[in-house]
């Protein structure tokens, strides 16, 4: 198996239940991954092997490290929702 390293995070903001945040659809706040590939030097978008989203970003998050510990992928953007 290969190993599997963390480069980078990024997050959006913090809500509160029922706040500005509760009418925005997940995977519109999720179309804000771009902040990663810009926040990253020397990573570019076709890099990208694979994306793994889901609604539990730890399970999103092991997927991803599977995925390169396996050798299916080099470079895996992951996250989530909750």
């Amino acid at each position: 198996m290969s190993d599997c390293y963390l480069h980078a995070a990024v997050r959006t903001s913090f809500g509160r239940f029922g706040g500005a945040l509760s009418c925005v659809r997940p995977d519109d706040l999720s179309g804000h991954v771009n902040a990663l590939l810009e926040s990253t030097p020397g990573l570019e978008a076709v890099q990208v092997d694979e994306v793994v989203w889901g609604r539990a970003s730890l399970d999103a998050a092991m997927i991803a490290s599977r995925t390169v510990e396996t050798g299916y992928a080099s470079v895996v953007v992951d996250g989530g929702v909750e």
